[in-house]
């Protein structure tokens, strides 16, 4: 049997380090030591030649390079091609050989297209052709050390911002110059090849840089109604829509990128063939996005397929969309087009947001005011306006009513493709609870939740505003209270936490009135309703109409007013202005929750069909007041 090629190491005199590849190594491909030669000897020679710069050296990094490669399966390729063109692209800086860095370029995009995006190697081929395309762009460079040293920590500097401001921009965008769409190496690849990239290589500061960069990737968003056959991604990845031919979904978004190029953008967004609708993990990171998008957008552009003349504002369906509101609070910079593609309004404004006329339809058209349109901030903060002004709107899937809203109360929550509506709501106003304690989401009259029945089952009883008449107090009712109870009470209030929501169960502190008497008053049999007189302890008699028959045994039935701890001023012991306010807010007339006691010391909701306004029957008796903190299901 023939012996096998030995690895083989050449060194040269004692204490020069000189390394050269033998032919041997180079040959012997069934050596098992191969593998672990190969590696070495690259480290080895990568030194010798950081140390010395000799040509000759590079050269044999890049026989090792091409070597390695070869003996590499194609899954595994990614690394080594990646340092092959990192040695060509140091040989053309050496050499000045133009023919190298295209070449080197070339094996970096074949590096990048071995591996998928999340592949940990995928970035490592990713920062390496902008490198490669780096030193393509560098003209006029008189010494090709200095420059390859400057351009690695430029171009370094310039990938660290890029990937700051891309972090918080869709990952998918149309590029209106050329109507592709192009995903984050697109993105990059557009950028690199760009007379900006270019000027930025000069630069020295970082806020210069970011300042160009977030110019460079300005974008424009578009919202409008979904119409027939809308473009998705898979029509148009790969193609040019400015190419394409198809119905009116395709046209519109022709227009849309037409009109953002002429009004100087590079970059465009559509909700209908920007997000890979086939993904789970892309739509979860959208709708979790959105509000954040539209918000960093430069421009967006509202398409009214359904307006022609000025004043017919809202009548458009667009007001009545679930998705358009967060896409209209969000947005800093609106301009509004009618069918034809013309501005809605014949005006100077580059917003109209800040056009009065036009500014004065939109609260109109939404019942939102005017400071909010133009200052929006998101958050869970004064949560029953924000349902009142989604309580008109509707979506195609009714789970998407809840999602929509995610932005505008910035809360992050999975997304659940086939989950009812009523729990989607309900996962929302549990986060809302949670978050601020805010339990004016409670205050409604209509159909209860299945997800728990405090919960509404959808947005429509918010569309009124609770109201209860407040009645004037004095300082005369403070006469005859003992100030040491009223103390002794705020403490309790004190101690109350904020309502919160967890695995459907509301824990609601809560001022406890039982009930002590319940009579029917009369009832109706299409639809079957009753009306109870009921009586509670410390509260006047009142009527409540429901469609539930209540029990006999009065006392399974408790009234309660939800407490928000946050409507407690501060005391410090000293001054007693928070103690009499406390009381002064317990006089007022509430609206009540008619709990009915479960197994377990659990509570649910009864629901009613008018709104229960309950009213204290004696102002000293306030200090009686019982707090406790339910579980009501």
């Amino acid at each position: 049997m023939a012996s096998q090629p030995a690895i083989v190491l050449i060194m040269g005199s004692a204490g020069s380090g000189r390394t050269s590849v033998s032919p041997r190594i180079l040959a012997s491909q069934s050596d098992p030591r191969r593998q672990e030669t190969l590696p070495a000897l690259d480290i080895c020679l990568h030194k010798r030649f950081r140390r010395e710069r000799s040509v000759t050296d590079l050269q044999e990094i890049i026989t090792l390079c091409q070597t390695t490669v070869e003996c590499t399966s194609p899954p595994d390729r990614c690394k080594p091609l990646s340092h092959l063109a990192n040695a060509l692209r140091e040989r053309f800086q050496v050499l000045r050989l133009k023919s190298h860095p295209e070449e080197s370029i070339e094996l970096a995009n074949d590096a990048m297209a071995l591996n998928l995006p999340q592949h940990p190697d995928r970035a490592l081929a990713r920062e390496g052709l902008a490198h490669r395309l780096a030193t393509k762009l560098a003209k006029g460079v008189t010494r090709a050390t200095d420059t390859s040293n400057r351009h690695s920590s430029d171009v370094q500097v310039i990938m660290d911002i890029f990937s700051e401001i891309v972090a918080d921009i869709p990952p998918r965008l149309l590029h209106t110059p050329t109507g592709t769409l192009c995903g984050r190496d697109a993105q990059l690849s557009h950028f690199l090849n760009s007379p900006e990239f270019t000027e930025l290589c000069s630069l020295n500061s970082p806020s210069e840089i970011r300042e160009k960069l977030s110019f460079f990737f300005r974008f424009t968003m578009l919202s409008h109604r979904w119409g027939i056959s809308e473009p998705l991604l898979r029509d148009i990845e790969g193609k040019g829509i400015y190419d394409l031919e198809g119905a009116e979904g395709l046209a519109k978004l022709q227009q849309f990128c037409h009109l953002s190029l002429t009004r100087g953008f590079s970059w465009a967004w559509s909700d209908t063939c920007c997000i890979d609708k086939d993904s789970g993990a892309d739509l979860q990171e959208a709708i979790g996005s959105m509000f954040l998008w539209y918000h960093r957008s430069s421009l967006t552009i509202v398409y009214l397929a359904d307006v022609a003349d000025t004043g017919s504002l809202a009548d458009s369906v667009w007001f009545k969309r679930g998705w358009m509101l967060q896409e209209l609070l969000a947005s800093k910079i609106v301009l509004f087009y009618a069918r034809d593609w013309s501005l809605y309004v014949k005006s100077d404004a580059a917003n109209h947001k800040t056009d009065p006329c036009l500014l004065e339809e939109l609260c109109d058209a939404t019942q939102i005011s005017e400071w909010h349109l133009r200052n929006f901030d998101p958050g869970v903060e004064d949560s029953r306006t924000r349902l009142r002004w989604a309580s008109h709107r509707r979506t195609t899937r009714p789970e998407h009513v809840a999602y929509s809203l995610f932005g505008i109360f910035k809360v992050q929550l999975p997304i659940l493709y086939g989950e009812t509506a009523e729990d989607a709501l309900g996962r929302l106003l549990a986060e809302i609870i949670s978050r601020w304690g805010d339990v004016s989401v409670l205050d409604w009259v209509g159909k209860q939740s299945s997800f728990n029945s405090c919960f509404p089952a959808n947005l429509e009883p918010y569309q009124t505003t609770p109201y209860t008449q407040l009645v004037s107090n004095g300082p005369a009712k403070r006469e005859g209270l003992n100030l040491e109870k009223a103390r002794k009470l705020y403490s309790d209030f004190a101690r109350l936490p904020l309502a919160r929501c967890a695995h459907r169960r509301i824990v609601l502190p809560s001022i406890i009135h039982p009930v002590t008497a319940v009579t029917v008053k009369g009832s109706l049999a299409s639809p079957l309703r009753y009306t109870y007189q009921i009586h509670a302890s410390r509260l006047n008699p009142l009527e409540v109409t429901s469609s539930v028959k209540l029990d006999e045994d009065a006392g399974k039935y408790i009234l309660v007013r939800p407490w928000y701890p946050r409507s407690l001023r501060p005391w410090n012991g000293s001054d007693d202005d928070a103690v009499w306010n406390l009381l002064e807010q317990l006089e007022q007339p509430f609206n009540a929750l008619l709990l009915e006691r479960l197994l377990h010391n659990e509570y649910k909701r009864v629901a009613c069909d008018c709104t229960i306004t309950a009213c204290v029957q004696d102002p000293a008796r306030i200090l009686d007041s019982e707090v406790l903190t339910l579980e009501v299901v």
